[in-house]
């Protein structure tokens, strides 16, 4: 196990960007005090996901859009914009938008809301991402 410092500074959260999908990670916090004393917590581990690029899922889900956003997640190979759709279980576009993604994994966060800006219904929908590798899709449960 090989550590190395990554961030030094007062702020209470810390956000790693750039991950290697499905590899181990392992996280210790050194809190220096204004003395010099020295208190480490213990070793911590994670491990990133490795979704295949024909899979898409969300959650959380079910979801409910008046007090949460669900993430939609999926895996592109190469840097592009894809577009994110939306339809109802009777194939109606309620919403669509497109976004930018960086080669990997990526995530979308949805607020649950038409494309006139109203939340959805609950119910089941269909999330399309149409992306260059082909189209992937998930169902989102919306529970108020």
């Amino acid at each position: 196990m090989f550590l190395s410092q990554i961030y030094s500074g007062t702020e209470t959260s810390y956000t790693l960007k750039n991950l290697s999908p499905g590899k181990t990670y392992y996280w210790r916090v050194d809190a220096i005090d204004s003395f010099g004393v020295t208190t480490q917590s213990p070793v911590f581990s994670f491990k990133t996901l490795d979704i295949p690029i024909t899979k898409t899922f969300n959650y959380p889900n079910p979801f409910n859009p008046n007090r949460e956003k669900t993430r939609i997640v999926y895996k592109v190979n190469t840097d592009q914009t894809v577009k994110i759709k939306i339809y109802s279980e009777y194939g109606n576009l309620v919403y669509d938008t497109e976004t930018n993604a960086v080669s990997g994994t990526n995530e979308f966060y949805y607020d649950g809301k038409d494309n006139s800006g109203n939340i959805l219904y609950n119910g089941s929908y269909i999330c399309r991402v149409e992306k260059a590798e082909g189209a992937s899709k998930c169902y989102i449960l919306v529970i108020k």
